[in-house]
């Protein structure tokens, strides 16, 4: 009776080994164990381009929640509302962080934003649900030392809207596509600030103007960086970044004596999105990691704008950048639709 209760004890034991072996393993081998909260994050190419803050901000959050950020590229801010769009229309929410659109584009995305903001000293803000990131004068940037002028011909640069309507401006400028671009967008409203209702008119003038619509940014300052015109639309705050890699460098900031429009750039949570309590916390911590002093002291030299927050110091590369009199912040209540139906039809 011992021996055969010794094997019995025996195979049992070996039994209960095994299974608590195999169970281990299971969980330890078995993806759900040790699967991250993973975050869905859509913003720009620049943004994320390399050397640009938004790796940087996504590297850093990673160690500090623990997680993985699913991170999709659009063009541009003009883009990411499209992409948002679509989403929509298909009720298929795949982004639940979206990053990088500023307040003319907020109207187009209010009615699906988590009405949530973080709660930190900021130097603007837009409405609840909009989180800004950062902020700058939109204007152009001059090259007095374009290779196109001819000998000591230099000529004026605009220091009002309708100067851009000048005869030496012809073919000389780089713009963005407003339907797709945030900073075209912005010049559209600016416009229309600035000209009243000579909006039609003027753009039916301006269409000779332009070199190129860039579908972004990016694409018109690319052109611009390789001398193809003398004047790009971008912001104030690119002289800082020009004067910071070469002192030398013969771009300047040029303001507007009717005044320049304010860009705010900024974040927002998709509400339908986040609907468990851990995508709804890991969305909200994202958010206010955006606006945290570690992340908001990167602005001036990885964005080359101003910086959301109160309080960040700016460097040196800043200072003397050219102030206009007056600033806009267009759009928040604008309806965007008409606005392009009209530049549409003015441009044809």
């Amino acid at each position: 009776m011992k021996g055969l209760f010794g094997q019995k004890a025996g195979a049992q034991f070996r039994f209960n080994l095994r299974t608590f072996l195999a169970a281990w393993c299971f969980l330890i081998l078995s993806p759900a164990a040790h699967a991250k909260p993973v975050l869905k994050l859509l913003t720009y190419d620049s943004l994320m381009a390399e050397g640009g803050i938004g790796r940087e901000v996504v590297s850093r959050f990673e160690k500090i929640c623990g997680c993985q950020v699913q991170v999709q590229v659009a063009g541009d801010a003009g883009q990411i509302v499209s992409r948002l769009q679509l989403e929509k229309a298909k009720n298929q929410w795949v982004t639940q962080v979206a990053w990088g659109v500023d307040q003319a584009l907020w109207p187009s995305l209010r009615a699906f934003a988590l009405p949530w903001s973080p709660k930190a000293p900021m130097e603007v803000t837009v409405e609840t649900g909009f989180v800004a990131f950062d902020y700058g004068v939109l204007g152009w940037i001059w090259n007095p030392k374009w290779r196109g002028f001819s000998g000591s011909s230099v000529p004026e640069p605009p220091r009002r809207w309708r100067d851009l309507l000048r005869p030496e401006w012809k073919k000389k400028l780089l713009l963005q596509d407003p339907r797709t671009s945030s900073p075209g967008l912005g010049f559209v409203l600016g416009v229309r600030e600035a000209v009243g209702d000579d909006f039609s008119r003027f753009f039916s003038a301006l269409r000779a103007q332009w070199v190129t619509l860039a579908p972004g940014w990016s694409g018109a300052y690319g052109l611009f960086l390789k001398d193809q015109a003398p004047l790009v639309w971008s912001y104030t705050t690119s002289q800082a970044y020009h004067r910071q890699q070469d002192p030398q460098a013969p771009y300047q900031a040029l303001v507007f004596d009717e005044g320049n429009p304010l860009q705010i750039e900024g974040a927002l949570a998709i509400e339908k999105a986040v609907d468990s309590p851990e995508s709804l916390a890991l969305a909200k911590r994202f958010l206010e990691f955006l606006v945290s002093t570690e992340v908001q002291a990167l602005v001036p030299q990885k964005q080359w704008m101003l910086p959301a927050r109160k309080g960040v110091k700016l460097p040196r590369s800043f200072r003397g950048i050219p102030q206009p009199k007056k600033q806009w912040i267009l759009g928040v209540q604008s309806d965007l639709s008409t606005v392009l139906r009209e530049w549409e039809t003015a441009i044809r």
